[in-house]
């Protein structure tokens, strides 16, 4: 197996060589995984990918079936036994047909194509679609998240609003290219079902003083009285008694009171 034979990608044979615009060759069978690895990686719904030769990184809009084959080599390498079997194999187990286009023909119409391809799209999708939401309003769902089929959703988003808006009057259909959600009525509700209790603060406001009017409470208790003040106590509660007693009994009170 000669250097000419053998793919730089993956190291086999050059089954059916395909040459991108910048000139390297590369394997049919390796081009169709790098291009469709680069779709898998274009979120945008609205962005072309960009393929990118394997080698080079050399930019291209082609797609790798509308990349010629390298008929030159491929006529030199059929010439090898072990080569036109391997080839034979892959034809037999491909499984990307390569698609049939014919020349576009001049002054197309893209407006009537796309008009009527999206209404096609939209009708297919809501067919899909209208088991699962029927599904989910008798279960008391005030709204779902659709996380399959992104792309073609957001291509007829406004079309397949204004179809579930006028025969099923939903309330709100949202679409990106992570989710789609569709809303049958107005919630007062957060995505991660978020709720919090408004008065919670005031609540803890409240039981944060309460607790602070106790500990000063405790703290004067606990306050320690030296002598001085024990006397001026004392002195306070006879003065209280004495005033509290008949007056006849005052001075005979009083002199008890100081023996």
């Amino acid at each position: 197996m000669s250097d000419d034979s053998i793919c730089p990608i993956c190291k086999d044979y050059l089954v059916e060589p395909r040459i991108y615009e910048c000139g390297h060759t590369i394997c049919e069978s390796c081009m169709i995984k790098s291009d469709k690895t680069v779709k898998e990686n274009t979120l945008n719904t609205f962005q072309l990918p960009v393929y990118k030769c394997c080698l080079c990184r050399h930019e291209t809009l082609k797609e790798w079936f509308r990349r010629p084959i390298n008929h030159n080599l491929q006529c030199i390498l059929i010439k090898n036994d072990e080569y036109k079997k391997a080839t034979e194999i892959y034809k037999k187990n491909k499984d990307e047909e390569e698609p049939e286009y014919d020349t576009i023909p001049q002054g197309i119409n893209l407006s009537r194509i796309v008009t009527r391809k999206r209404r096609e799209k939209c009708n297919q999708i809501y067919k899909e679609i209208l088991p699962s939401l029927v599904n989910a309003a008798l279960e008391g769902k005030p709204y779902i998240t659709i996380t399959t089929n992104l792309k073609n959703i957001q291509c007829v988003a406004d079309l397949l609003a204004k179809k579930l808006f006028e025969e099923n009057k939903i309330y709100k259909l949202q679409s990106s290219s992570r989710e789609c959600q569709i809303e049958f009525i107005p919630s007062n509700r957060s995505y991660q079902c978020e709720y919090i209790n408004r008065r919670y603060a005031l609540l803890s406001q409240n039981r944060h003083e309460d607790e602070d009017e106790d500990e000063d409470e405790d703290e004067d208790e606990d306050v320690p009285m030296d002598d001085n003040a024990l006397d001026i106590l004392a002195t306070v509660t006879v003065n209280n008694v004495l005033n509290q007693l008949p007056q006849l009994t005052i001075p005979i009170a009083r002199q008890q009171l100081n023996d």
